[in-house]
């Protein structure tokens, strides 16, 4: 597991902290009116490799099943390590690239909120709560802690969809019709095709006509997956 989150959460993490930084660099981090669509369209697009990590991670479980548990605590392993990446983007930007980052929006915000026809009064308290606010924001922890925020429950829903997901491919799989041949009466029975045991000769006649062996307990078990 350890190496499957660390290459999905990495892979989210870059992503995420190549837009942002990229987003600022080209000026966008002052589009405060779609600034949130675009934030939240690259989390989605970085997230959906959680969809891939617990699919690579139930690919090498036994029988390649996986529970909604194990599949939402990988969800959740890259989610941490993405969020990493992405906090540490948000504070080399905020600290270099746009300090006045919250003046602006606070001045984006009163306009907007004069455009609306707000009372003054309603005005004036709004902007001595976030002139507040900008000074316990620029303390790194706190501004840590509120961008973990930010980040991390996107993070956690597309956890639980593909954790959700794939829990469904295994019900669908468990769905199949396939009856439990032992040995001994396969060994009895006439098949279309010769089976030579040892040997890579027997073919299928059909698509998915194939005898899976697997050894259950002390006793080898056939498992033939059509009437």
């Amino acid at each position: 597991m350890k190496k499957i989150v660390l290459v999905y959460g990495s892979i989210a993490g870059l992503i995420l902290a190549a837009w942002m930084i990229g987003f600022t660099s080209l000026g966008k981090m002052d589009d405060f009116e779609n600034g949130m669509i675009y934030g939240y369209a690259s989390m989605i697009i970085a997230f959906s490799f959680i969809y891939v990590g617990i699919s690579k991670y139930k690919s090498q479980m036994p029988g390649s099943t996986i529970t909604f548990k194990q599949g939402f605590m990988v969800g959740l392993y890259i989610t941490l390590i993405a969020s990493t990446f992405y906090v540490l983007a948000w504070l080399l930007v905020y600290y270099t690239m746009a300090p006045d980052f919250m003046e602006k929006y606070l001045a984006f915000t009163i306009e907007k909120m004069n455009g609306n026809n707000a009372p003054q009064a309603e005005i004036d308290a709004y902007v001595k709560e976030m002139k507040s606010f900008n000074e316990m924001y620029k303390n790194p922890l706190v501004n840590m802690a509120f961008t973990y925020m930010e980040v991390i429950p996107v993070g956690l829903l597309m956890s639980a969809i593909s954790s959700f997901l794939i829990k469904q491919e295994n019900k669908n799989q468990k769905g199949k019709s396939i009856k439990a041949v032992p040995l001994p009466f396969l060994l009895c029975q006439r098949t279309q095709n010769p089976i030579l045991f040892g040997k890579s000769s027997w073919k299928p006649s059909g698509a998915g006509r194939e005898i899976i062996l697997q050894v259950a307990s002390d006793l080898p078990s056939f498992y033939w997956p059509f009437p």
